[in-house]
């Protein structure tokens, strides 16, 4: 095969997908199948190479960071979760410092990889909304 012939395949394969992802059905590719408009993908971030977050627990009622409140777990890349409480900066205007901001933390219950099921406090510059 010549290494023009490659080079249109290729990019008419990737017209191919970018033309199909644009007509897919209301929640295709979300952690969640599409069911919450909050799943998100974690990923690392620039100069932060592991994505990581604080575990919670449920007491009373309420998710609280667990005993080991000032660890943090690491996250693989491509982690996928739930935002299952949005931190304040996102429901309400302020004044906003976006190197400030980005690590605030929102609640997320893990759908996939070796924590699912759990809650972790993650900061947003790992936070990537999936939908």
């Amino acid at each position: 095969m010549k290494p023009l012939s490659f080079i249109k395949i290729s990019l008419a394969i990737a017209a191919s997908v970018l033309i199909a992802s644009c007509f897919a059905p209301p929640g295709k590719g979300t952690a969640d199948g599409g069911k919450n408009d909050n799943a998100v993908i974690i990923r690392a971030w620039e100069n932060y190479p592991i994505a990581s977050g604080k575990l919670l627990e449920t007491v009373d009622g309420e998710l609280v960071p667990s005993n080991d409140d000032d660890k943090e777990i690491a996250l693989p890349n491509g982690t996928m979760g739930v935002v299952v409480e949005w931190n304040e900066i996102y429901l309400e205007p302020s004044s906003l410092f976006a190197q400030m901001h980005m690590f605030n933390e929102s609640k997320v219950r893990i759908t996939s990889g070796p924590l699912k099921g759990k809650t972790l406090s993650i900061p947003h510059a790992y936070l990537n909304l999936a939908n």
